[in-house]
């Protein structure tokens, strides 16, 4: 069973003491927890003073153990209003730490890297007690002096090389997942009128791309060879065209993405196959939902959402939720994000629906005219 208390843990001047923070002493309608892939972690609380140990360790760097996970206090204030003191906490995910973990080193020069080569650079043999793990496939990527660089961005530079990675951490364990070896369907569903009370579709085309030049690695040229002599490649560059999307979401008229140059392919398949995934070939569909029911939300959770009366069913990513666990009157927010189906899937309902209602004017029209 997961542990729902709230512990306390003094920071070293306090001689690391834990004490467990009652309910009466926090405000439920207060405590709530914000999860965001690939950001932020963290929880927050307004605290009544009670007369308690676990009250007086609630100090500037103290860490809150909640479900297993610990979180710092990177924020807090102190209130003393007509005999009523109170302290309001913020406190984010242990991970966040790393960003204190600096490598110094550089190694010159434009390398070929995977996750696992970041993580061991500038992780391995830290005393910040920090651990790694990589799980899944990823290709390899050309990173120019990678070095004097703290933790962090370690893990934002991977996001950014690798957008399909979701860092999600274990206390000081830190673990860079493939997309999906994490985002699962656990069955979850979230039912308009059901247990959803709102819905709320945004749509946006701004980077959609379906077009790009590629340009592979040069040949060397023979001894002696002119500057001016032509650049020979090991195959001639050429353009990737997704036709389906330029007649579906850009008029006709191709949206072309900056030209990729990349010396790593010598192979053209290879880089057709590389050049299509760095495409955006549909609009981007965010969904944010506010819940009815009182279960904390599943981080990747592939979530089924129903509007029955649009015939809308989409399956959807759990990419951000803020959760109150001990105020069932405290509305939840679920934001999810569209996998390369969903803005299909969505179309596809809304014309099916289309269809069942002019069938069914039709048919009042036919029956009006008897």
């Amino acid at each position: 069973m997961t542990d729902t208390r709230l512990i306390v843990q003094g920071n070293y001047l306090e001689n690391n003491l834990k004490a467990k923070l009652s309910q009466s002493c926090v405000q439920r309608s207060s405590f709530y927890i914000q999860w965001e892939k690939n950001g932020v972690w963290q929880l927050q609380f307004v605290a009544m003073e009670d007369g308690s140990t676990a009250y007086d360790l609630l100090t500037d760097q103290a860490s809150i153990w909640y479900q297993g996970q610990e979180f710092i206090i990177k924020q807090l204030a102190i209130d003393y209003s007509s005999g009523f003191n109170t302290k309001t906490v913020v406190a984010t995910h242990v991970f966040s730490e790393c960003q204190y973990l600096v490598k110094r080193d550089v190694r010159p020069g434009v390398l070929t890297y995977r996750p696992a080569d970041i993580m061991s650079f500038v992780f391995d043999g830290n005393s910040n007690g920090f651990t790694w793990d990589v799980r899944g496939n990823f290709d390899g990527q050309q990173i120019e002096n990678l070095g004097n660089i703290n933790g962090q961005d370690a893990l934002k530079k991977i996001v950014e090389k690798w957008p399909d990675a979701i860092i999600y951490p274990d206390n000081r364990h830190i673990v860079i997942y493939q997309h999906d070896e994490f985002a699962k369907n656990h069955g979850n569903r979230l039912g308009y009128m059901y247990n959803a009370a709102e819905f709320k579709f945004s749509f946006d085309s701004t980077n959609v791309t379906n077009q790009v030049w590629c340009i592979g690695k040069a040949k060397d040229k023979p001894d002696g060879a002119p500057d001016n002599a032509p650049t020979e490649y090991f195959f001639e560059p050429f353009l990737v065209t997704l036709d389906d999307s330029i007649q579906q979401w850009t008029h006709g008229h191709p949206h072309e993405a900056a030209v990729i140059s990349d010396d790593r392919f010598t192979d053209p398949n290879s880089m057709r196959q590389y050049a299509i995934s760095s495409l955006n070939p549909h609009p981007n569909l965010v969904v944010e939902v506010t819940t009815r029911d009182h279960r904390q939300p599943v981080p990747c959770d592939i979530v089924r959402c129903q509007i029955p009366e649009n015939n809308i069913n989409l399956d959807v990513e759990t990419v951000s939720f803020t959760f109150y666990p001990w105020d069932d009157s405290q509305v939840n927010q679920v934001t999810l994000n569209d996998n390369a189906r969903t803005i299909f899937d969505y179309n596809n309902s809304l014309r099916s629906k289309s269809y069942l209602d002019l069938g069914k004017l039709n048919r009042k029209m036919m029956k009006d005219f008897k």
